[in-house]
């Protein structure tokens, strides 16, 4: 199965945009206090991150900012000692970046995305 299966505890509007954006990982996307939230990331290469961050809303939108707080490795994983990740989307578009610091070298920018919401898809239309 090529799609993310989250598992979202409690209300989060960010939780099914969050789980388009990431694919073939196990994901739990948590409320953790006001404006806070946690993420834990089982990814397939063996590495698992257990993130924590912000959220901010905004009328059209919403932010999410995430830093590891601990990141795990299979005896087989890449050497991958923190990372980051954020969420921003604004209307129907959906931006994210991945920074991470991994096999001796410094937090690096990794990958960037950004998905745009089909409107007749949105809008109940069948394409």
């Amino acid at each position: 199965m090529n799609t993310a299966q989250l598992y979202c505890q409690g209300a989060c509007a960010a939780c099914s945009t969050l789980a388009r954006s990431l694919t073939d990982a196990e994901v739990d996307l948590r409320p953790a206090g006001r404006g806070r939230v946690e993420l834990v990331v089982a990814q397939p290469t063996g590495i698992v991150e257990v993130d924590e961050g912000i959220l901010d809303t905004a009328d059209d939108g919403l932010e999410i900012r995430l830093v590891s707080r601990c990141v795990g490795l299979t005896s087989s994983a890449k050497e991958v000692t923190s990372v980051e990740r954020t969420f921003d989307l604004d209307g129907g578009v959906l931006r994210t970046t991945f920074v991470m610091a991994a096999v001796g070298h410094r937090l690096t920018h990794h990958l960037a995305s950004e998905l745009r919401r089909d409107r007749a898809t949105s809008e109940g239309e069948q394409s």
